[in-house]
């Protein structure tokens, strides 16, 4: 019984030496201790694939880029359609700029029921089933465009409200363009994005006068 009596002492004199050590401690002392330091080297590069990584790699690009208009491989092939084509006599032309851009430029006349004039891309089409939409950049004079696609034997537009003599980006999503016929809408039809044939820039505002828009780039996005 003596020897239990004794151990059962000791024990209670160590948890008391224990105590006194804390006890002791300035919590002053304690709140000055620092965390190491991180080097921002020392972190991991974060990821740049940041969808599915079991998908397509073309799915997980950001941009497609269709026309940048720096090389004549990437400047696509353009024609001038005019209300000529209608009896009108409203002009246009266009040319790639030394700053590598398209420069679309005319007068309108609704002379002869006329009033538009456009520019389109041929010769080359595009499957861009795996994008969202079409980006691009333009510059232009205040003036109402569409931007044009064709797809079959429809063509498809979407507005254009440009800022004169001043670049500014515009999306559209492939769901947001609608079929037209002679300027006319066609409710009912989609755009087919796995079967896009042709690009363009129309002006159909009904206004008489001159025009100018440049376009810096066209690409697909998701």
């Amino acid at each position: 019984m003596k020897k239990k009596s004794d151990s059962k002492g000791l024990f209670e004199i160590v948890i008391l030496v224990i105590f006194l050590f804390f006890a002791s401690l300035d919590l002053n002392d304690l709140s000055s201790i620092k965390d190491p330091e991180i080097k921002t080297s020392e972190l991991p590069a974060p990821s740049e694939n940041i969808g599915n990584e079991t998908a397509e790699p073309e799915k997980l690009k950001e941009a497609k880029f269709i026309a940048d208009f720096k090389t004549e491989e990437t400047s696509l092939s353009w024609n001038i359609v005019n209300d000529g084509v209608m009896g009108g006599v409203s002009r246009g032309e266009a040319y790639v700029t030394s700053e590598s851009c398209l420069f679309f430029t005319g007068s309108i006349s609704l002379e002869n029921n006329g009033g538009f004039s456009s520019i389109r891309s041929f010769g080359q089409g595009f499957d861009l089933s795996d994008w969202s939409g079409i980006e691009v950049r333009v510059k232009g004079d205040g003036r109402k465009y569409y931007f044009t696609s064709r797809s079959g034997r429809f063509d498809f537009w979407h507005p254009m409200e440009t800022k004169k003599d001043e670049w500014i980006t515009i999306r559209i999503p492939f769901r947001s363009f609608y079929a037209t016929t002679f300027g006319r809408r066609i409710p009912g039809i989609r755009l087919n994005s796995k079967s896009v044939s042709s690009f363009g820039i129309m002006l159909f505002d009904k206004k008489d006068g001159p025009f100018t828009i440049e376009l810096d780039y066209i690409k697909a996005y998701n």
